[in-house]
């Protein structure tokens, strides 16, 4: 039993299962196996000379992600939140797709988001990348597509980059997405950065207002935050000035959190399934007669395979192979989920609420990518707000919208 939740579909199942074969119903059977089962299983009473799990995978699940590890490898359920936490892990779940996690602009066109986080010592330094796109039937919607931490991996405690190769990994970000053959930044909605309680992000942004080189010797436009680089805006004409935006979150953190919880509740968030270590996910794709495929996020009900079936398509699931960024995007991303998940709403006497990190979680844990996902989806909600409001200013002729029709006079004094 794998990643099963308590209060979740595959707990009920599970309970429905123990309930029924308890009772002497034959047709069920329920174990509990764990991973202790798995690692020393026998043959006959002979221990299997080299098992299909080991300790030291579960090692070193339990140190990435202990959460999830217990889920995975000791079928301990997690339990369901309290009213305090912004997001139920249901929630996730259902906005959770099998799908490979971008790592730089697929097709030179798609619009994507950037939100940063800086630190230098004390928390994490993290990238969040988010894709954009409007759904013909919702409007606005986003993708978690990779999230990055800036690790110096040669330092012992694995503290973040210095800020010089924290800006160049920015750079190559913000070129990665924007894609090939484009303006500058063309395809970038925002570059979101936390100025920091202390301005932190404002000296680190200093270095993105010249026009700078990429590896290639290819030129690029500096960036502004006009609010910020005051004054700066004359020293770099060049510079883009409607790109860069710093946050402060001592004044804007209760409105991201804010955003969240409100994208989530109209589930306008999609982020990867679960990584399960394995090396590859599981895909699904619909195959028509030619032979084309197509990837589906779920699997299709029996009705609407037998609507497939009538139509030439059939469904069928594949084994992609990941390769290590790939898998790393798909670690840090669950990282994110399980921060927002330990998020809490404090409610104040002012009214306006504080969010923090759970207070058994805090401490013990870091909210960098939480923050990130609260960046990210800010510009989702600036971005529908947007939309609405130039919706309702272009009604077209007023004049469309009644009809006038000329009075019939059966009698003037003019017609005399």
């Amino acid at each position: 039993m794998k990643g099963v939740y308590f209060y979740g579909y595959f707990f009920r199942k599970y309970r429905e299962c123990s309930l029924r074969m308890d009772a002497g119903d034959v047709r069920y059977f329920c174990a509990d196996i764990n991973c202790d089962v798995v690692i020393n299983a026998t043959k006959h009473g002979v221990k299997m000379p080299k098992p299909l799990l080991t300790q030291e995978v579960v090692d070193a699940r339990m140190r990435e992600d202990k959460e999830a590890g217990l889920r995975e490898y000791h079928n301990i359920f997690t339990h369901d939140q309290s009213e305090q936490n912004i997001c139920k892990r249901a929630d996730i779940i259902r906005n959770s797709v099998p799908r490979i996690p971008d790592m730089k602009s697929k097709d030179n066109k798609t619009l994507y988001a950037i939100a940063y986080d800086p630190a230098r010592l004390a928390d994490c330094s993290v990238i969040g990348i988010a894709e954009y796109y409007e759904d013909p039937n919702v409007g606005w919607k986003m993708k978690i597509v990779n999230v990055v931490s800036l690790v110096d991996r040669l330092k012992k405690n694995k503290t973040p980059m210095n800020s010089p190769n924290q800006v160049k990994e920015l750079k190559k970000i913000i070129l990665a997405y924007n894609g090939e053959r484009v303006a500058d930044y063309e395809n970038i909605i925002g570059i979101l950065v936390d100025s920091g309680s202390g301005g932190a992000g404002v000296p680190l942004t200093d270095w993105l207002c010249e026009d700078w080189e990429d590896d290639n010797g290819v030129k690029h436009r500096g960036l502004i935050d006009p609010e910020y680089n005051d004054g700066d805006a004359s020293k770099y004409p060049n510079a883009v000035k409607d790109k860069l935006h710093l946050i402060s979150p001592s004044k804007y953190k209760t409105d991201l959190f804010e955003s969240f919880v409100k994208m989530m509740e109209l589930n306008l968030i999609e982020f990867t399934e679960e990584y399960l270590n394995k090396g590859y996910i599981n895909l699904i794709y619909e195959i028509d007669s030619k032979g084309q495929r197509t990837q589906r996020y779920t699997y299709p009900s029996e009705e609407e395979e037998k609507e497939l079936k009538r139509n030439g398509i059939t469904v069928e699931c594949r084994p992609v192979k990941l390769d290590p960024d790939e898998e790393i995007a798909l670690k840090q991303i669950d990282l994110m989920k399980n921060e927002i998940l330990n998020m809490y709403r404090f409610k104040q006497s002012t009214g306006r609420d504080r969010f923090d990190l759970a207070p058994s979680k805090a401490g013990q844990m870091h909210d960098d990518k939480a923050y990130v996902l609260g960046l990210l989806s800010y510009q989702l909600m600036l971005l529908r707000r947007d939309h609405i409001i130039n919706k309702r200013k272009d009604i077209g002729n007023l004049n469309d919208f009644f009809e006038f029709k000329r009075p019939k006079s059966t009698h003037s004094y003019f017609n005399r």
